[in-house]
């Protein structure tokens, strides 16, 4: 996907990781970027989706999680009590387990664009749930369903004092796409 956005063949593709484990480009002199700044990424995947988020601007992380299972024990270890109260508003199992992925692919993809994944605490720090864009002083949310079952957060994190909401693109690539550039 990385090779597929770059415009450059998968075998040209290489990583390293930092203290955290999150993965970055290793600078080499095949990868043109498409300005000055080097591309940050982030990816994830789920029994049926693999997704990719690149950002020529800001650093950015992404979750996608299937909604048709519970999880709603964990709630007390990772989500704030505002954020447990907005759950459980919800009557219907379903729309609990809806709730509560719509803000945990939030949460995660925060801690993904900040770098530091879990070594980050869940607790340590609330998002928005009220609408399928949201932001705060520090990040742009940005929430979707794909395909019913699934949803996909985006977070980009600001380093600037003023800075425009970021525009989401995405883009269906299939496997076969990927593949062929391999050939």
């Amino acid at each position: 996907m990385i090779g597929h956005y770059l415009e450059v063949s998968p075998q040209f593709i290489h990583f390293s990781t930092d203290k955290f484990g999150k993965l970055h480009l290793k600078v080499n002199r095949r990868i043109k970027s498409r300005s000055n700044a080097f591309p940050n990424f982030n990816l994830s995947h789920s029994k049926k989706l693999i997704v990719c988020a690149i950002s020529q601007k800001w650093r950015v992380g992404i979750d996608v999680e299937q909604t048709k299972k519970n999880c709603l024990e964990v709630m007390p270890l990772v989500f704030t009590e505002d954020e447990i109260r907005y759950v459980k508003y919800f009557k219907e199992v379903e729309d609990q387990f809806h709730a509560f992925f719509w803000i945990w692919t939030r949460k995660e993809a925060l801690m993904k664009a900040e770098g530091k994944g879990f070594f980050m605490h869940p607790l340590s720090f609330d998002v928005p749930f009220s609408s399928s864009r949201g932001h705060n002083d520090r990040y742009f949310f940005f929430t979707f369903q794909p395909i019913s079952g699934n949803l996909i957060s985006v977070v980009t994190c600001r380093d600037e004092e003023s800075w425009p909401e970021p525009d989401y693109k995405v883009e269906k690539i299939s496997i076969d796409c990927l593949l062929d550039q391999n050939r």
